[in-house]
């Protein structure tokens, strides 16, 4: 794990590079899918209204698979059924959403060779070191 830099919003906008990142590699993959163009408009205004929700957010779901993605474990990437963490969310549309890309990232993933594969292991568990090193720092801030 890198060492943390003392300045949180480095952490901030290294989290939404990465993911940004994600979200366009995905989108030039499929650049004919609607779907996959609607979620990358609404990550891309949600990070542009209010990057810090999007940290927490996303950083908070990465946190508790945090054991699994600093091991990197692909099995539990691969395997499973993320449909579970939706719960009963009143975001329809982000339901809709969410159960359309993770078989469209699951597809992705099977098309990548093993270097491939392991650069995107490598690039969750980036997300989830700037998420650490952001909360290292709000909690020695107190906040």
């Amino acid at each position: 794990m890198p060492a943390p830099r003392q300045n949180k919003f480095t952490h901030i906008d290294e989290f939404i590079r990465i993911l940004k990142s994600l979200v366009l590699d995905l989108w030039r993959r499929y650049p004919e899918d609607a779907t996959i163009a609607r979620m990358k408009k609404r990550v891309f205004l949600a990070v542009g209204a209010d990057p810090l929700f999007v940290v927490n957010a996303v950083g908070e779901y990465l946190y508790e698979y945090r054991d699994t993605v600093i091991s990197g474990d692909s099995k539990f990437f691969e395997q499973r059924d993320f449909s579970d963490d939706l719960g009963e969310t009143e975001d329809l549309e982000k339901a809709q959403i969410t159960e359309y890309v993770i078989p469209k990232v699951r597809e992705a993933w099977a098309r990548e060779d093993s270097e491939g594969q392991a650069a995107y292991v490598k690039t969750v568990q980036d997300l989830l070191y700037e998420y650490l090193d952001y909360r290292a720092i709000i909690l020695t801030e107190g906040g």
